[in-house]
């Protein structure tokens, strides 16, 4: 039973590190051939411009999720993962931003609610992330 003390929490951990690296290799994947096939494929420019946000944000989520692994790699110091996380956050409100710009130009009633609805959530989001992370940083530094 000992030695399951001591191999199960490692064991635990590496899944999770694991899990979290697939995680964001998958979504910067994802968002560079989902960028690709809508430049192939579709004709419309408002509906490229709107799925051309939405990769750029898929890929700062895998920016975000890489960023810890990135810090701990390159034996960076602690203020290095919260710039880049709060940089990228704001790069993701902004690009929301201008989706929901985008997105109120749209003829159909329903997706121009939904898109507006999809592209306020991810800027209330990223931006309560971004006034959230400086601040849980500070009080687990301070002496």
């Amino acid at each position: 039973m000992f030695h399951l003390m001591l191999v199960l929490p490692a064991l635990v951990v590496l899944a999770f590190i694991v899990s979290a690296l697939l995680f964001s290799i998958l979504t910067l994947v994802l968002s560079a051939v989902g960028g690709a096939s809508t430049a192939l494929f579709i004709k419309d420019k408002s509906l490229k411009k709107l799925l051309f946000i939405g990769f750029c944000i898929l890929s700062f989520v895998g920016l975000i999720c890489l960023i810890p692994f990135i810090t701990l790699y390159l034996q960076l110091p602690e203020l290095f993962f919260t710039l880049a996380t709060v940089i990228a956050l704001i790069c993701i409100a902004g690009l929301s931003l201008f989706g929901i710009k985008l997105s109120t130009a749209m003829k159909n009633k329903i997706g121009k609610t939904v898109l507006i609805s999809v592209f306020s959530l991810i800027l209330s989001t990223a931006v309560s992330f971004a006034i959230f992370i400086p601040i849980v940083r500070g009080f687990l530094l301070s002496p």
